[in-house]
């Protein structure tokens, strides 16, 4: 006849861990970060007008612009030579294919600003224009939201490169 074992006690559980604060906060999902406030800059502050810089306008059509411009003290001039800034209107091939002959009435330190429609309206895209203005030597280096249905890319000469 089997003699049956005695069965052994069950162990004792240990005691639960206290939940650490810090591990339960890493384990929450972060909350969504608050949309930041709409600027308060002006479109001619966000451009970087300044008091007696040389602009022209070509093909850009925006009943306020000027205005803007003679509000930032800008002078505007109908002379397309040593220019500060140029808003240049590009829309289509053609338009990106003039911009060579625009680089050399920039003044050292000028901008283009390209404007273009932006979204479903759209002709060009940011890249052909960057593709463009690159092949003559520009480089973008920045992007504003002229109005609620066009863009600007600002172009400026490349920097040269320091002598070894």
């Amino acid at each position: 006849m089997a003699v049956a074992k005695p069965k052994a006690a069950p162990k004792p559980k240990a005691p639960a861990k206290p939940k650490v604060a810090a591990k339960a906060a890493a384990v929450a999902k972060p909350k969504a970060a608050a949309k930041p406030p709409a600027s308060t800059r002006t479109r001619v502050q966000k451009i970087g007008v300044k008091p007696g810089m040389r602009a022209a306008v070509m093909g850009v059509v925006d009943p306020t612009l000027s205005a803007e411009l003679a509000g930032a003290e800008a002078v505007p001039t109908t002379e397309l030579a040593n220019l500060d800034l140029l808003f240049y209107a590009a829309d289509d091939a053609q338009a990106l294919a003039r911009i060579e002959a625009l680089v050399p009435m920039l003044a050292e330190k000028g901008a283009l600003w390209i404007v273009s429609r932006k979204g479903k309206e759209a002709t060009v895209k940011d890249v052909e224009v960057m593709a463009a203005a690159k092949a003559h030597g520009l480089v973008d280096n920045k992007v504003v939201a002229f109005s609620p249905t066009h863009t600007s890319l600002r172009f400026t000469r490349r920097k040269a490169e320091p002598a070894a």
